[in-house]
């Protein structure tokens, strides 16, 4: 039975809805079977290349471009390009289990001008977690922004369970002061048959916090993750 078309709004979600009422002019008693309804999300466009951040661009938030990528299946690699200026992170960036979305493809987060200076990642305050969190995913680059956690109980970066090919290079970490060591500026947490590899930690700027960069790729003495680099960093007042 054909029942029409429709045409989805762009970068939206739409709820679709249909049911029967008197079939065959008769009066059913039964009602959990005669409605269906499903909800379909507009792409806005074909997501790869660069994508605009902030005032301006394609999306307000990274929050925002990240569910997008979640719903529309990349086309390529992609690099979110952040307007100057502050952007506040309500909860956390999550790029979590990214591979079932993006595939192969890549995906970079970094500031318009490449100076980190130029674009600051605030966390709102009052919640635990990470501004930015990389858990189960691989082929992610952060590069020339600024993350300042809003209080002593963010963590700039936390990059968790099995992820490969991660990169964070040139970046400012302006962490709150706290004695918990879990709580630093970059926190890597490998576990049992989920390893990091593959991880480059280069030419950032860490100041502040318990710890500046705390490591522990692998889930034993004896199972390790691999090919781990950390090299040029500034680490100050630890």
């Amino acid at each position: 039975v054909n029942l029409g078309s429709y045409q989805s709004q762009s970068a939206g979600a739409d709820t679709i809805e249909i049911w029967v009422e008197n079939p065959n002019s008769v009066a059913d008693s039964i009602f959990i079977d005669d409605t269906l309804r499903t909800i379909i999300y507009g792409c806005p466009k074909l997501l790869s290349g660069d994508i605009p951040i902030g005032n301006g661009g394609d999306f307000a938030t990274i929050e925002e471009a990240v569910e997008t990528i979640k719903l529309c299946p990349p086309q390529g690699d992609i690099r979110l390009i952040l307007s100057t200026g502050t952007h506040i992170v309500k909860d956390s960036v999550k790029l979590m289990n990214l591979k079932q979305y993006m595939g192969d493809y890549h995906l970079t987060i970094t500031s318009s001008t490449g100076n980190p200076d130029d674009v600051i990642i605030k966390g709102m305050p009052y919640l635990r977690g990470s501004i930015i969190t990389i858990d189960g995913t691989d082929n992610i680059t952060l590069e020339g922004i600024t993350l300042e956690p809003k209080d002593n109980r963010w963590r700039g970066i936390t990059i968790q369970n099995e992820c490969r090919n991660i990169l964070i290079n040139k970046c400012k970490i302006i962490q709150k002061d706290s004695t918990g060591t879990a709580i630093c500026a970059i926190y890597v947490k490998g576990n049992t048959g989920k390893l990091v590899n593959d991880l480059t930690i280069t030419n950032n700027t860490i100041i502040g916090g318990a710890n500046g960069i705390y490591i522990s790729a692998g889930a034993s003495t004896t199972v390790r993750g691999n090919n781990v680099r950390v090299d040029s960093n500034l680490l100050m007042g630890q």
